[in-house]
């Protein structure tokens, strides 16, 4: 279903998940990719209930809760995806996605530790990714700043270029 969705054949896509929601409707994994399909489809709804449904199957579903959030974001419904994530913390306390999540959403609101970022690595790549620590911080880092992961010459530790 995923290569379909890559190649862009959205309807044979949605086939695919309707056949595997027919096959067991209570597997949360097929519920949340129907979700996937329906943002897809632009049926944001139709995403919204199968990510739902996807988290009243298994309430600790962290991908699921991902993608309902992100869905909330991509509507303008921050403060919703900030709910996503805090009934996935109290129910998996110090669950990473949630956690990042939160994370990724404070970073939205505010440009100062996007600028601390942009210009740290400009200055000290080296030192930006030891404090950066994950490489997910990084790429979200990079994608948020325009500046992208490299290598030094003759060097195996990353440094940061200009996009």
């Amino acid at each position: 279903m995923l290569s379909e969705l890559r190649a862009k054949r959205v309807a044979k896509a949605a086939e695919v998940a309707a056949s595997l929601i027919k096959l067991d409707a209570a597997n949360p994994l097929y519920q949340t990719l129907l979700g996937v399909v329906d943002v897809a489809q632009r049926d944001y709804a139709g995403a919204e209930s199968a990510f739902r449904a996807a988290l009243a199957r298994n309430p600790e579903f962290g991908v699921a809760a991902r993608d309902l959030a992100q869905l909330y974001l991509a509507t303008g419904r921050a403060d919703d995806a900030k709910n996503v994530y805090r009934e996935l913390l109290s129910k998996k306390a110090g669950d990473v996605t949630a956690l990042l999540g939160l994370a990724d959403i404070a970073m939205r609101k505010r440009s100062g530790p996007r600028r601390l970022i942009t210009s740290t690595a400009r200055a000290r790549p080296r030192r930006t990714i030891r404090h950066l620590g994950s490489s997910w911080s990084i790429s979200t880092s990079c994608a948020r700043t325009g500046v992208t992961p490299g290598r030094w010459r003759g060097s195996s530790s990353s440094n940061f270029r200009r996009m």
